[in-house]
């Protein structure tokens, strides 16, 4: 009959001394906040209680204040397009990039603009020898939204104002 193992025996972590960490009272807070008053510094406060001896504990966190010094408030520059270039027709371009497979990038042509085989395998050799393809034309927000999901499958993708 087998004997069963001894259980490992394994000594017990170190304790750590609690009391020789130096603790901050609620004495030792004031006196801190009043010397921080009293060279004009904002204070923040933290409160929490201890359960063991229910005694109050505060952190304080001093805040700088620079009374001399100004902000000004950003400028905020928009731009105001007409409605007619709003609807003025934008190019969803494709360049060329030498990583992508050929059938990746058909599909890729297939997925986004629903685009019959044929059509995708025309744009993408247009691609491969011109360097660049016009996929798509049409407004601004539409063609931004091709150029992102394009961007998703990792090709190169710009957008341009039709001339």
């Amino acid at each position: 009959m087998a004997r069963a193992p001894s259980p490992i025996k394994t000594r017990a972590p170190p304790r750590i001394n609690r009391m020789a960490q130096p603790r901050t009272t609620a004495k030792n807070t004031r006196a801190a906040t009043e010397r921080l008053k009293e060279q004009g510094c904002v204070l923040a406060f933290s409160m929490s209680r201890l359960h063991r001896k229910q005694q109050a504990t505060f952190a304080v966190t001093p805040l700088i204040d620079f009374p001399h010094a100004t902000l000004e408030m950003p400028t905020v520059e928009q731009e105001e397009a007409t409605r007619q270039e709003i609807e003025m027709p934008w190019n969803v371009i494709v360049h060329n990039d030498p990583v992508n497979l050929m059938s990746y990038v058909t599909m890729v042509f297939q997925r986004v603009f629903g685009y019959p085989r044929e059509r995708a395998e025309k744009h993408m050799l247009e691609v491969h020898h011109n360097g660049r393809s016009i996929l798509w034309s049409g407004v601004r927000e539409r063609a931004e939204l091709y150029v992102q999901q394009l961007h998703g499958y990792l090709l190169l993708a710009t957008i341009e104002k039709t001339v």
